[in-house]
C-alpha cells in the first residue's frame, strides 16, 4: 500500500458546522461590536466636552470637562446636519451645546437666553425678553483670577438661578442691542462672562437643528495655571435646580 507523501505543512483550519468560531474570530467581533457601541453612545447619548474659553466664568472655568446628554433636544443621524427628530426645546437659563451657526465644524457652550418667537433687547446692560426684563441681584465682585473686580450678577430666569459677571462700563456697546425677534426655530444664546463672551449678540441666533446636547455635570477640571485638579468641581450639577 502506497501513501502520500507528507509535504510537512500543517492542514488549513476549517470551523465544523455547528462548531463555535475560533478565538481571532471572536475577538474581531467583540472588538467590532464595542466600537459600534461606543459609536453609538457618542453620537446618540452622551459625550464630552471640554471648556476652552472663558466665556461662562463664572459657571463654567477653562479647563472643565463635562458631559452633556445627546438626546435631550432630539436625535441627529451621523454626518447629517438637520435632526431626524425633536425631542424638546431649551428652557430659559439652560445651558446647551451646538453646532457655531458660522462653522458647525466648531462646538460652543453658552446659556439660552430667549426662546422661538420672543423677542429680545438689551439696555444698559439689562436684558429684556418680550419687554420683562430678567430678574437680577448684585452679588459683589469677583476676586481671583483673570477677570478680579468683575461686577458679579445673580440672575434668575426659568427654572435657573445662575452667575454673571460684566467687566466693562455701562456705556461699553456690549450693554445695549435693539431688539430682535426670533423666528419659531431660533434660540438666543450668550455667555455668562457677559462682556468677554462671542455669542449672539454678535452673531446672531442659533437654530435648534443646530443644538448637540445638554451639559449634565462636570466630571473632571484642570487648573493650567496652577497645575492642579479643580477637586471642588468634580461632579458639580449643570441642570437647572442642580
Amino acid at each position: 500500500m502506497t501513501g502520500v507523501p507528507d509535504s510537512g505543512a500543517p492542514a488549513p483550519f476549517t470551523t465544523a458546522p455547528g462548531a463555535s468560531a475560533p478565538p481571532r474570530e471572536k475577538w474581531w467581533q467583540s472588538l467590532l461590536l464595542a466600537l459600534l457601541a461606543a459609536l453609538a453612545i457618542r453620537h446618540f447619548l452622551i459625550q464630552a466636552y471640554k471648556i476652552p474659553s472663558g466665556s461662562m466664568i463664572p459657571s463654567l472655568l477653562i479647563g472643565d470637562q463635562l458631559i452633556a446628554s445627546k438626546f435631550a433636544y432630539g436625535i441627529r443621524l451621523p454626518f447629517f446636519s438637520t435632526k431626524l427628530v425633536h425631542f424638546a426645546t431649551p428652557g430659559h437659563g439652560e445651558i446647551v451645546v451646538f453646532r457655531f451657526p458660522e462653522d458647525p465644524s466648531k462646538d460652543f457652550i453658552k446659556r439660552t437666553i430667549a426662546l422661538p418667537g420672543e423677542r429680545i433687547r438689551i439696555e444698559q446692560g439689562i436684558i429684556y425678553v418680550n419687554d420683562q426684563p430678567i430678574p437680577r441681584q448684585p452679588a459683589g465682585v469677583a476676586h481671583d483670577g483673570q477677570y478680579a473686580g468683575a461686577r458679579l450678577y445673580q440672575e434668575q430666569w426659568g427654572g435657573c438661578s445662575y452667575m454673571v459677571q460684566y467687566s466693562a462700563a455701562p456705556s461699553h456697546p456690549f450693554w445695549n442691542m435693539p431688539e430682535v425677534q426670533l423666528g419659531p426655530d431660533e434660540i438666543f444664546v450668550m455667555g455668562d462672562n457677559r462682556d468677554h463672551s462671542n455669542d449672539s449678540r454678535f452673531w446672531g441666533t442659533v437654530n435648534l437643528d443646530l443644538l448637540e446636547g445638554q451639559p449634565l455635570f462636570i466630571h473632571f477640571s484642570w487648573d493650567s495655571e496652577k497645575n492642579t485638579v479643580r477637586w471642588d468641581r468634580i461632579g458639580t450639577g449643570l441642570l437647572c435646580g442642580d
